[in-house]
């Protein structure tokens, strides 16, 4: 909260660049991902909240690496998840 605007928008970007970082040394292992979009873009997971998201099916879960930031108050936080396989269709 004690960011002038720029440098809020800098934030955001920096962590932008960590999620791309993120998701590219991911997909040199696991292989390209299913997903990697906003949350408004098609197919984005149903039960998931998150800025940003890259989704890898696995055989018996998910391999997701997200970007998640509530409101400018909040820190900006990447998380690596797994989860159970989806139940339902993808939002969109």
């Amino acid at each position: 909260e004690d960011l002038s605007l720029l440098e809020y928008e800098e934030k955001i970007d920096e962590f932008f660049a960590k999620y791309e970082t993120a998701v590219e040394a991911a997909a040199s292992v696991l292989g390209r991902p299913s997903f990697n979009d906003g949350m408004a873009a098609p197919g984005f997971p149903r039960d998931q909240e998150a800025e940003w998201l890259a989704l890898w099916r696995l055989e018996n879960a998910r391999l997701m690496i997200q970007q998640q930031h509530q409101d400018k108050e909040l820190p900006i936080v990447l998380l690596v998840m797994v989860a159970p396989p989806e139940n339902g269709r993808p939002r969109g």
